[in-house]
């Protein structure tokens, strides 16, 4: 059976301090990996920003960062090689 690469990528505004759970889009079907990036524009970022609990439909962001302008990109890959 031949891998497929499932891809997802997404923004979210972290208004909230702690843990943020955050959707895929569709389910994967095999877990992802997750990378984001924070983009505060006010200030500059005094914590790291971790993700856990990564599951087929969703991950957690988790990070005492929060603000109505405290904006995190994120995208997720299946893992392996793949030939685009």
């Amino acid at each position: 059976m031949e891998n497929l690469m499932q891809i997802a990528a997404g923004t979210f505004t972290k208004n909230q301090p702690g843990a943020v759970t955050v959707p895929f889009p569709r389910p994967f079907t095999e877990l992802p990996v997750v990378v984001l990036t924070p983009n505060y524009a006010l200030n500059s970022i005094t914590n790291v920003d971790c993700i856990t609990n990564v599951t087929l439909d969703s991950f957690q962001v988790i990070s005492p960062n929060y603000n109505p302008a405290y904006v995190i990109n994120w995208i997720a890959v299946t893992p392996g090689a793949f030939s685009l």
